[in-house]
């Protein structure tokens, strides 16, 4: 597949260098309202259920609901693992169920999907390339790789998970040094090229184009979604700092504010709340005083599959912020952040800090 060369932007002071991404903690808060309770992690030497399974269907033929739930499990297994623990193999597999699901919008199929996108953007090892420009009157300049989007409007971003895979890619022209591969981490790659405002004609992401693991996510249907997954990872991996630093701290002691930064992922991440079974108010967390409040993508999708669409709402930072305004002060919330850690057939569960409603509102006031 032949890619062309495009001025790379400069790279925002407020994010984090690519490829620097602090690993996850095997600590976790817990969130139960919802029988969410923490398990243990996978054994080493997972073998995808799925691929066990006899009853695969061929492409064209429908899933069964139990090969779903096969999906469901495989895909939850790739997502909880570290990011830095993520191989050339796991991104394969992820491919591999993506482009096993139907083209639908059902609970089991969006929970499994979102799963996969989380991998996906954890890896760490994703090259994108890059070439250095020495034919301009204003001096060397740093591109990168674009790739003619399939719809023909607009532009990709080509990401290899190796360098077998980058070796696919043909370039038309490499002026300069030649190609150099940059490594970096997904969901940073998501804040930096492809964040509205960064480029106005990149669309979204080329995993491994031309590779047997090639996945194509953007257009009008995936950009958004990149985008929300870009600011709710950033948030997770802030949301984490944050916890590790307050753990460090006096038992019973006040949770820092939040940072300028923190405030401007939460603003753009797809927050959620989870209604309770009755739906007489917010599901809560296992303390009962804590509202649980849904970050990222995967989990209002988890949720959605468990408990139905009707326990799941969406809601803006403005929304959150003036629910949090007029909370009680006898209710806090749970922000939670990371995977499901829960393995098998139960109500999932994540990592979260618990706030006061008060440490929530100022945290969702625009700067």
């Amino acid at each position: 597949m032949r890619a062309a060369l495009r001025r790379a932007p400069a790279l925002p002071q407020a994010m984090p260098a690519l490829g620097m991404c602090k690993g996850a903690s095997s600590n976790m808060l817990s969130c139960n309202s919802l029988g969410m309770l923490p398990q243990a992690s996978p054994a080493a030497g997972h073998v995808p259920f799925a691929q066990r399974r006899a009853a695969a269907t061929d492409a064209g033929s429908a899933l069964t609901q139990a090969l779903l739930d096969a999906l469901l499990v495989d895909a939850g297994h790739l997502a909880r693992k570290a990011p830095e623990d993520l191989t050339t193999q796991d991104i394969c597999e992820a491919v591999s169920l993506h482009n096993r699901l139907p083209h639908d919008s059902s609970p089991s199929v969006s929970a499994i999907a979102q799963q996969v996108i989380r991998t996906l953007l954890s890896y760490r090892g994703w090259l994108l390339p890059t070439s250095w420009r020495n034919d301009l009157a204003t001096g060397p300049e740093k591109w990168h790789a674009s790739l003619p989007a399939p719809s023909g409007d607009g532009q990709l971003l080509p990401l290899a998970m190796d360098t077998n895979a980058l070796s696919q890619l043909k370039f038309r022209t490499a002026p300069g040094a030649g190609i150099e591969p940059l490594v970096v981490v997904g969901y940073e790659a998501v804040l930096e090229y492809i964040q509205e405002g960064n480029s106005r004609d990149l669309i979204g992401l080329a995993f491994n184009p031309a590779h047997e693991g090639e996945l194509v996510l953007g257009g009008e249907e995936h950009l958004p979604l990149l985008r929300s997954w870009g600011a709710a990872m950033q948030a997770e991996a802030l949301l984490e700092t944050m916890l590790e630093e307050y753990k460090k701290g006096p038992l019973g002691g006040e949770v820092p504010p939040a940072s300028p930064e923190l405030t401007r992922a939460l603003l753009d991440a797809p927050l959620a709340v989870v209604r309770n079974m009755d739906n007489t108010n917010l599901a809560v967390d296992n303390t009962g005083k804590n509202f649980i409040v849904l970050t990222c993508p995967d989990a209002a999708a988890l949720c959605a599959q468990r408990f139905g669409r009707n326990k799941v709402r969406s809601c803006d930072a403005e929304e959150l912020r003036n629910m949090a305004s007029e909370a009680s002060r006898e209710f806090g919330f749970a922000v939670t952040f990371g995977p499901n850690l829960v393995m098998g057939d139960a109500d999932p569960g994540w990592r979260s800090l618990a706030v006061t409603a008060e440490w929530l509102a100022v945290a969702l006031t625009p700067p």
